[in-house]
């Protein structure tokens, strides 16, 4: 199991427990960075369509030609028509995609404005959260599905992710159990049993 995540700081648990939110990309085909990629760490570069041939640390400045271009297109059209959500959701898109975090976030919060239930958004905005370590927000987007859609399960798992990274092993093994058992013979159910035994196999039972 892959960890899709890049810490600036070590969390141990992450380290050691190898969680993946695995369904924060399986929303939309635009959703940013795959899930079975490895880690990145601070100084290695992703292995993306972004960043394929190129060099040194990731940055907004070593960003592909062909993707500052679609960059620039999007925005403009983001300019000429404001209320496109195809257009914002792209844009938004790439710019995570880019290490441009906090300027796609307004983009999706416009986009919930006109949506308040737009659960691929809210995914997204849940992603961007957990990026940046802010988990607590991480789990407040992912909790507005839940009101919304109370036994998805994609938003559980998710919550059941954020739990374990958070370090409540005990509240995440729950979760995803429940997961497990509401959803028989589906993918989601795999992962969350294999989420469960990474968690025990990791020797960190809280």
């Amino acid at each position: 199991m892959n960890f899709n995540f890049k810490p600036s700081t070590v969390y141990p648990l992450a380290l050691a427990v190898i969680v993946i939110i695995l369904v924060f990309m399986v929303v939309s085909k635009n959703t940013p960075p795959a899930p079975d990629k490895p880690p990145v760490t601070q100084g290695q570069m992703p292995n993306d369509d972004i960043h394929k041939g190129l060099g040194g640390s990731p940055s907004g400045t070593n960003v592909a030609d062909e993707v500052k271009h679609q960059i620039d297109m999007l925005g403009k059209a983001v300019q000429k028509n404001p209320n496109d959500t195809v257009k914002l959701r792209e844009f938004a898109d790439i710019l995570v995609q880019s290490h441009k975090q906090d300027l796609a976030i307004p983009l999706y919060e416009k986009i919930l404005k006109m949506n308040p239930k737009r659960k691929d958004i809210l995914i997204a905005l849940s992603y961007v959260a957990y990026i940046k370590q802010d988990f607590d927000k991480s789990s407040e987007y992912t909790k507005r599905i839940l009101k919304f859609l109370p036994k998805d399960p994609e938003a559980l798992y998710n919550l059941g992710a954020i739990a374990a990274i958070k370090g409540n092993n005990a509240e995440a093994k729950k979760i995803w159990a429940d997961v497990a058992k509401n959803n028989p013979g589906t993918p989601i159910a795999a992962t969350a049993n294999e989420s469960i035994q990474k968690l025990e196999s990791s020797g960190n039972p809280r």
